[in-house]
């Protein structure tokens, strides 16, 4: 007995086609769809033009839509629009949306806007959500200001956060580090690491990496290594960037000896890959022969 195929597998077929990058297939699903195509629909194959950066394409099947658009239809459009750069335009048709925004689309385009170091507008969108925002929209600004250098805002954020209930992540606490020690206020970026332990967070290297990397900035190299030390005896493993980041930093105040006979320990205790070390000094004696 013949089954028709019905909305749902006409769906899960262009998805597969989508998924698979085969964006021309899907698009002929759709042209050829023996049934009416659903928001559903739509939202799979636009997802899958922005996911590959063709929201011309995407902005084209947009203005056919045979239904009305949904917040979802919204969001991915805004969220491909954000990451091609056209914010304009993202912000565009948050305007003209036809029905209301949730926290994504918000915090898609407070995403664009901090990108962009368009930090007033971002705080103005901020003020008049109609949402409440959650801690992925407060890390996103946060993050912003803290990239921007406005990290004693993006502390004042912090606090906001946590008097309105939400619990920061590891994400949020990491972008307060990075924007401190970016700043130099390297002792405060240090005590906040310290006190991840209360608070449940676990650092990561991303973490480590922008407190060696503030130290060697202001040329700190010898308060940078017995951080790293530090970072052992607390029991964590530092990668291979932690390493590059100490060793140029040691470099770059005039020890290049110093750097060299590290990156030899490193490489003699296997605390780094051989094929990494031997890449590592090759480009350090590239750069050497550059400034000379």
């Amino acid at each position: 007995m013949k089954v028709d195929p019905n909305v749902v597998t006409y769906n899960t077929v262009l998805k597969g086609f989508c998924d698979s990058r085969k964006l021309d297939s899907a698009q002929e699903v759709l042209d050829q769809m023996k049934v009416a195509p659903n928001v559903v629909t739509y939202n799979t194959l636009l997802k899958g033009l922005c996911n590959f950066k063709m929201v011309d394409k995407a902005l084209g099947v947009f203005d056919r839509m045979k239904v009305a658009p949904d917040v979802v239809t919204y969001g991915t459009l805004m969220k491909g629009l954000c990451d091609s750069g056209k914010l304009d335009k993202a912000l565009e048709m948050f305007d003209q949306m036809k029905v209301a925004p949730n926290v994504v689309i918000y915090t898609t385009l407070l995403k664009g806007l901090c990108v962009l170091e368009k930090l007033d507008k971002a705080l103005e969108l901020f003020d008049r959500m109609k949402v409440a925002p959650d801690v992925v929209t407060y890390t996103t600004l946060l993050e912003g200001l803290c990239d921007s250098g406005k990290t004693e805002q993006g502390c004042e954020l912090l606090a906001e956060m946590k008097d309105k209930g939400l619990k920061p992540d590891i994400v949020t606490y990491t972008s307060l580090v990075t924007g401190l020690a970016k700043e130099g206020n390297l002792d405060e970026a240090i005590n906040l690491l310290e006190g991840f332990k209360d608070l449940g967070i676990t650092p990561t290297m991303i973490t480590f990496r922008s407190i060696i990397s503030g130290l060697c900035k202001t040329k700190q190299a010898d308060r940078a290594i017995d951080f790293l030390d530090y970072m052992v005896w607390k029991g964590w493993k530092p990668d291979e960037k932690c390493y590059g980041i100490l060793i140029r930093g040691i470099a770059s105040e005039g020890l290049a000896k110093e750097a060299r006979e590290l990156l030899k320990e490193l490489d003699a205790r296997e605390l780094v890959k051989k094929t990494w070390a031997k890449n590592f000094a090759s480009k350090m004696q590239r750069d050497y022969k550059r400034r000379i």
